[in-house]
């Protein structure tokens, strides 16, 4: 029996009352998205404040759409992980993605890169603006979904920026985008606090 998809997951977690504004990080997060990087590659170790921080940077682009896709073990899976990026781009528009609903649906899976294919096709006729954010992508593993995710950078509309949130490079060429100037990395010596920012926090 098919697993349904959990609605929580497409939903930033709570930032803490008492969380403190980090501009220089924020300011990383917009250069990124201004200079036309196509992929932001937020890469640290657990602890590090990966996804709060870029909660916050949402939080100062209220105008900006976002897709936020929580993903853990189970979406390991092909099918799965595309239901969950088809869905979370339908908030964006309903109709996107109503071209492979069937083909997820089959036994026999056609090749995912196929399947984002029809995707990437809907997107540009959509012409839509936003963002698309995958938060704990180190717990994916599967080949396929990792080339999927890799032709998505590779073919998206330029409309649309991928912020890709892991403890973990992922495997797909991060040096070929590196090379080309479409790469923002935010690592842990990124966002690591310093000593300003450590003195805000224990005086608040």
């Amino acid at each position: 029996m098919e697993k349904s998809l959990f609605i929580s997951k497409f939903y930033p977690p709570k930032l803490h009352p008492q969380i403190i504004q980090r501009d220089r990080i924020q300011k990383n997060f917009q250069q990124g998205f201004e200079q036309g990087q196509d992929l932001i590659l937020v890469s640290a170790p657990a602890g590090y404040g990966k996804s709060t921080a870029v909660k916050l940077w949402l939080q100062s682009q209220p105008k900006t759409p976002y897709v936020w896709i929580s993903l853990d073990l189970e979406d390991d899976d092909p099918a799965r992980f595309m239901k969950y990026m088809v869905t979370g781009l339908q908030s964006l528009q309903q109709t996107i993605g109503e071209s492979v609903n069937s083909l997820l649906s089959m036994p026999n899976l056609p090749p995912l890169i196929s399947i984002m294919d029809e995707v990437l096709k809907e997107l540009y006729e959509a012409n839509l603006t936003g963002v698309v954010i995958f938060d704990d992508y180190h717990l994916i593993n599967n080949t396929q979904i990792h080339q999927a995710v890799e032709y998505f950078i590779d073919y998206h509309p330029p409309t649309l920026k991928l912020i890709n949130i892991t403890r973990k490079d992922p495997p797909f060429a991060p040096s070929k985008l590196r090379a080309s100037g479409l790469l923002k990395e935010i690592k842990a010596r990124d966002l690591q606090f310093k000593e300003n920012e450590v003195e805000k926090l224990l005086n608040q």
